[in-house]
């Protein structure tokens, strides 16, 4: 079947969503622009919080990486304080380890 271009889009190009949506809307009863606005308004809020919630992870996987790099770093320099104290000598290969 062959589709004009809508908004610059050539449908064929959209499958299997084009077809998809054409056949609910037909099930759906949709015929109406106010219907078919409805229904898209609805997809777009619910993208919009999708990527919201999406957008909220990011930050939240950011903050837990640097927390434990962070958590990492100190009890490095925890054990190397430990070394020092208990295994002066210790210390220089406590150090290599830390800088590799």
């Amino acid at each position: 079947m062959q589709y004009k271009k809508l908004n610059g889009h050539d449908p064929v190009t959209l499958e299997p969503y084009f077809s998809k949506h054409m056949l609910a809307m037909t099930e759906e009863d949709l015929h109406n622009k106010a219907d078919i606005a409805v229904e898209l308004a609805y997809r777009d809020k619910r993208i919009a919080e999708l990527e919201q919630e999406l957008a909220e992870m990011d930050e939240e996987n950011t903050r837990l990486l640097h927390d434990r790099d962070s958590a990492f770093d100190e009890g490095m320099e925890r054990a190397a304080e430990i070394v020092r104290q208990y295994c002066p000598a210790g210390e220089i290969a406590i150090r290599a380890e830390i800088n590799k």
